[in-house]
């Protein structure tokens, strides 16, 4: 731990080797984990600012009002799903955050247990977050608006479900990064924004983990109409499986098809193609 060893350590670890149990391994000065332990957000209310009630940001409005002074962050994608340990390590980040703030020595303010809220972004709830929460004696209650809070030996946890909590809010842009793809062009123009930006992360996006599903799902906000612009008919075509040729045409062609060949199509390019032409 900081602060170094004394005296005493080498010692104590040597009396553990050699008087415990024959079923036991003991080792010293061991490195927990393979990597420094690294937060996704962390949050701190503005000690300058008079923190009005009524001003809750523009989006996660629900959340700002559970962080009494510091809020540490874990944000999980629909690509990179919440895994087995991802709860515990986020608790063990709360509480060493707590512990290096119990001392003046760092020349930082004190922080007492409810001043730290750790929050936990996620998609949508799965059983892999249910089992864990369950093994440490929590039960997430039922909430509306997305927003789940509970209590474990005095350490607030928020856990965020971005779908319910983007549909209870009436966010499309929180509803991008949730289950459900987001439905107004303002969205997409915003997306877009991100998309031409220019720098470390964009020049090197094609090379990151999701990134087939973050650009799949821009695409499902796309009207066929402008993804095919530009697009030949042979391009159009190629590459197909049964009936998917009818998503490639455009809508005053789909207009002009006759209803016995539409509905011949297979199920799920025939409710497609009926989605359209109804919308």
């Amino acid at each position: 731990m900081a602060g170094g060893r004394t005296i005493w350590h080498p010692s104590f670890a040597r009396l553990l080797t050699q008087r415990a149990p024959h079923w036991a391994v003991v080792r010293s000065e061991v490195q927990l984990g393979d990597e420094p332990l690294v937060v996704d957000d962390l949050i701190e209310l503005r000690a300058d600012q008079v923190h009005d009630p009524s001003d809750r940001g523009e989006t996660l409005r629900g959340l700002w009002p559970h962080i009494r002074r510091v809020g540490l962050m874990e944000f999980k994608s629909v690509s990179r799903a919440l895994r087995r340990g991802d709860v515990f390590r986020l608790f063990a980040y709360g509480w060493l955050y707590l512990s290096q703030r119990q001392s003046r020595a760092g020349g930082g303010e004190l922080l007492s247990l409810v001043e730290l809220t750790v929050i936990l972004v996620v998609p949508s709830r799965t059983p892999t977050l249910e089992d864990e929460l369950r093994e440490m004696g929590i039960v997430l209650p039922e909430a509306a608006d997305g927003y789940h809070v509970v209590a474990e030996r005095g350490l607030k946890l928020v856990v965020v479900d971005v779908t319910a909590a983007a549909n209870a809010e009436d966010d499309d842009l929180l509803r991008w990064f949730g289950r459900e793809t987001p439905r107004t062009v303002a969205t997409r123009q915003w997306v877009g924004q991100y998309v031409e930006q220019r720098g470390d992360l964009m020049d090197h996006a094609k090379e990151l983990e999701g990134y087939e599903d973050w650009e799949r799902k821009f695409l499902a906000m796309v009207p066929v109409e402008k993804r095919l612009e530009g697009v030949g008919a042979e391009e159009r075509l190629a590459g197909l499986g049964p009936g998917e040729w009818a998503l490639a045409l455009p809508l005053d062609a789909l207009q002009a098809l006759p209803r016995s060949i539409v509905d011949g199509l297979p199920p799920a390019v025939r409710d497609a193609v009926r989605a359209r032409l109804a919308g």
